[in-house]
């Protein structure tokens, strides 16, 4: 029987640890995922700057800075990934900058960052 009591108690306190620690990483994975959406906000502000009169090798070259920008941001959302799965969303769409137009993922990219910023993120609207 006191066996089962310490076999019952190493489990609450385990199970307990891993909530405190789960809430703590949560903290840590919207930080990073703030710290992403940073250098997504500075990719967005470079890619701005080209106009309907921006010349088209300027223009392709902006572009190319400006997704070389937001493929910066790809490690913090990654780390944020792996402390809080349901940041997924970002790290996805900025890891598509490789393969997807950046005027095509800016909607997207605007949405979930802005969502970052509520005090419940993960309720987007």
């Amino acid at each position: 029987m006191a066996r089962l009591i310490r076999i019952a108690g190493a489990t609450l306190l385990l199970g307990a640890s891993s909530l405190i620690g789960a809430a703590c990483g949560s903290g840590t994975s919207t930080a990073l995922a703030k710290q992403a959406c940073q250098q997504v906000n500075k990719s967005i502000a470079l890619y701005n700057t080209i106009t309907p009169s921006t010349p088209a090798p300027d223009a392709a070259s902006i572009a190319e800075r400006a997704q070389g920008e937001l493929l910066k941001a790809l490690p913090y959302a990654a780390d944020a990934t792996s402390g809080n799965g349901s940041l997924n969303a970002l790290m996805t769409t900025i890891g598509e900058a490789s393969r997807v137009p950046e005027y095509l993922l800016i909607p997207t990219l605007q949405s979930q960052c802005k969502s970052l910023q509520k005090s419940n993120p993960y309720n987007v609207q």
